[in-house]
């Protein structure tokens, strides 16, 4: 894949939303215009505007109109762009080349393992990440059997899985084995928002 070098990349570890493999994020102050893909309303705004930032704007509204299937999420002042489709992920870089923040990209040969929903580690001898979400109740008996199979907590997960009256989640495990994910399940319950199998690549 051709981009411009002065622009920072890394690469694609996992789909993003299950979906999408490309990421571009943008520098641009007004991104909020673009909100939950709203182009009219994109447009309507800088129609009225005469300005650098107008002339940018009207470049990627020009850009977002030709292309399908992709996402917008605003994080102002920065613009996330995804997409599945690498003809319009170059595309959109090269256009914007000066005003991109980062990029992400499949490593050559690793599409079809990203497009089966895994999770892409190096340096990681585990099989199993678990995302935990809300909890309900204290797991500091989880957090203690976790530790005898040789599964990979944070100090912040170990902390919050050890809350009395629970927490909000937003964090995640690594585990061994089929036999550790299966014993995760059961001690976790519905405080798992969601499993991925990792591949090292």
């Amino acid at each position: 894949m051709k981009l411009p070098q002065t622009i920072q990349s890394k690469y694609t570890t996992r789909k993003f939303n299950k979906l999408y493999k490309y990421k571009a994020v943008i520098r641009f102050r007004h991104s909020q215009i673009f909100r939950n893909n709203n182009l009219q309303r994109a447009d309507d705004f800088l129609a009225k505007m005469t300005n650098q930032d107008g002339a940018l704007g009207r470049g990627m509204l020009a850009l977002f109109r030709s292309f399908t299937n992709y996402r917008l999420r605003v994080e102002s002042p920065w613009l996330g762009f995804y997409t599945d489709n690498p003809n319009d992920f170059v595309k959109l870089v090269s256009e914007l080349e000066r005003s991109i923040h980062y990029v992400q990209y499949p490593e050559p040969g690793t599409e079809e393992i990203l497009d089966k929903g895994l999770l892409i580690k190096r340096r990681i001898s585990h099989k199993w990440r678990v995302n935990i979400g809300r909890t309900k109740q204290d797991h500091t008996t989880f957090v203690e059997w976790a530790d005898k199979t040789g599964a990979k907590i944070s100090s912040y997960a170990r902390h919050e899985l050890s809350r009395t009256k629970g927490s909000w989640g937003g964090f995640y495990i690594y585990l061994k084995d089929d036999k550790s994910l299966t014993m995760a399940r059961m001690m976790l319950g519905d405080s798992i928002s969601s499993i991925e199998e990792i591949v090292k690549h």
